[in-house]
């Protein structure tokens, strides 16, 4: 129900407007009345009505002022203003501060309730819009989460959640992986299912991800109530439910627990590779990553140390250091006398950061999907030296792919982002993100890619065309500091001017 209040400081036209609209016909929740400006500023800050009935001649403050206040607070509420035929001058200036309509006493019943049903409908519509849109932008954003491809900090990652309606800042985080075999509204279903085998105790989300993945997004409140026991039971119910109802193949992945919104994609890739031991572990609907018993993983095998030497080797071709990296690997599993079942697990591993690392350029999707495919070969190589061979295979073809995209691209795409960093490099919003984004790269890829190329940091070549840019304005007539900077690029004259000062070894003023 949408919410109204009326303000107007004669006590029997309130009564009378509160008697004549059929609230519950219209779907409209009556939450207030005020006889004064004042008390209406109040009243409308409190209850953040949808519409309010605004009579323009009040004492202390009177309904054009309110509406001015109401503006530069940007309280969104739509107005209606109520005026006589003296002061009908007085409602045009009204609807020049964004009165959506106004009203002429006596008030006509009839013209009353259609222009409250059109402004109603308008509101709704309005509504409707911004959820659509703020659910685009949701979906946008986990996603981002989920594949880890948020370089801004933490404290901006909480600001813009919040701005998309997504509160992020309390509780920890876990991910749950289901693959169904069913897609129709899928989301919706499992919204509803989870909730009820939860009993709405654990805020969520729910996305589709590249491999047609539904992903839960739990926001867990207390750890010690919904510990892993309680989740992987739950997921369970979700998923028998969904089998009874669908007659459908469904199984879980999940990963562990994090704190912030930056581990939801550690937590995201833990659920891969859980989702994927199934087909070690056994036909269970439900696996947890865990790192005990068999699927224990030794992290000085394969840390985050041999995953960033792994992707540097690979991002410079080094098809030696590439071939080292593995066979090393697959020498200490054999030393270990490790079984089938670990052998694999690692091999899952490695297989999504080869995934990882071809999210990094958009023409290499195609190997994507061939990595995606070899999950399934996995499960027919009974020999660790097969196995080797099988993973060195996968990351010398991706290798052999970025040497053909490189060969292709490298030449003219350095080109391409000097020519797009021209165009755009005197806008104020203007950074090294919108680049990466605008090719597809990822945000440190890009730079270094640029600065193996030109010997110069992206950062410098713009502060070089910035700066020229600002000595050819500051040699003009009557071209004043802060105007330069506003011209160049910088929102801020103080920080261009410190800019300009390191680069030229004087201020700008200084320049004529």
């Amino acid at each position: 129900m949408l919410k109204v209040v009326i303000i107007d400081d004669e006590y029997y036209f309130r009564q009378s407007l509160k008697t004549i609209i059929p609230w519950d016909d219209l779907d409209l929740d009556f939450c207030g009345e005020a006889n004064n400006g004042e008390d209406a500023l109040e009243l409308i800050q409190k209850t953040q009505p949808d519409l309010a009935l605004v009579d323009i001649n009040m004492p202390i403050i009177d309904g054009i002022k309110l509406t001015s206040i109401l503006k530069e607070k940007g309280i969104q509420t739509k107005i209606i203003i109520i005026t006589g035929y003296g002061e009908f001058e007085y409602a045009q200036k009204a609807i020049k501060l964004g009165v959506t309509n106004y009203l002429l006493k006596p008030i006509v019943k009839e013209e009353l309730l259609s222009t409250i049903t059109i402004i109603r409908d308008r509101i709704l519509l309005e509504k409707k819009n911004t959820d659509n849109i703020a659910q685009i932008l949701q979906n946008r954003f986990l996603i981002s989460l989920i594949k880890g491809n948020l370089s801004d900090k933490y404290d901006d990652v909480l600001q813009y959640a919040q701005s998309i309606k997504l509160n992020l800042s309390s509780g920890v985080f876990q991910v749950i992986l289901l693959d169904v075999n069913y897609k129709d509204n899928i989301e919706k279903e499992i919204s509803e299912i989870f909730i009820h085998n939860t009993d709405g105790l654990i805020p969520f989300f729910v996305v589709i991800d590249d491999n047609d993945l539904s992903v839960l997004i739990l926001q867990i409140p207390d750890v010690k109530q919904f510990n892993n026991k309680y989740l992987k039971h739950s997921v369970a119910l979700v998923i028998n439910d969904f089998k009874e109802k669908h007659n459908c193949l469904v199984s879980g992945g999940l990963g562990r627990l994090y704190s912030g919104p930056y581990g939801i994609s550690l937590s995201y890739n833990e659920a891969i590779i859980a989702l994927k031991m199934r087909m070690i572990m056994g036909n269970q609907s439900v696996t947890l990553y865990e790192e005990d018993n068999e699927s224990k993983l030794n992290r000085n095998l394969f840390g985050l140390e041999v995953k960033q030497n792994l992707f540097r080797e690979l991002r410079i071709k080094n098809e030696i250091d590439v071939k080292f990296l593995i066979k090393d690997l697959f020498a200490r599993l054999k030393e270990q006398k490790s079984g089938e079942k670990i052998i694999k697990i690692y091999t899952y591993n490695l297989l999504l950061c080869a995934i990882e690392f071809c999210n990094e350029f958009e023409q290499l999707k195609d190997e994507i999907e061939k990595i995606n495919d070899s999950f399934i070969q996995i499960e027919e190589i009974k020999v660790i030296e097969d196995m080797e061979e099988f993973t060195l295979n996968i990351f010398l073809a991706i290798m052999n792919s970025l040497s053909d995209l490189n060969d292709r691209m490298n030449n003219n795409l350095i080109y391409k982002m000097k020519a797009y960093i021209l165009e755009n490099v005197f806008d104020s919003l203007f950074n090294i993100q919108m680049i990466s984004d605008h090719f597809s790269m990822n945000y440190h890829y890009t730079c270094s890619l640029y600065k193996n190329e030109t010997g110069q940091t992206i950062n410098d070549f713009i502060t070089e065309i910035r700066m020229m840019k600002a000595k050819e304005y500051l040699k003009q007539e009557d071209q004043n500091v802060s105007t330069v900077a506003f011209l160049c690029g910088y929102r801020d004259q103080y920080y261009f001017s410190r800019v300009f000062k390191k680069y030229f070894g004087l201020p700008p003023s200084k320049m004529k």
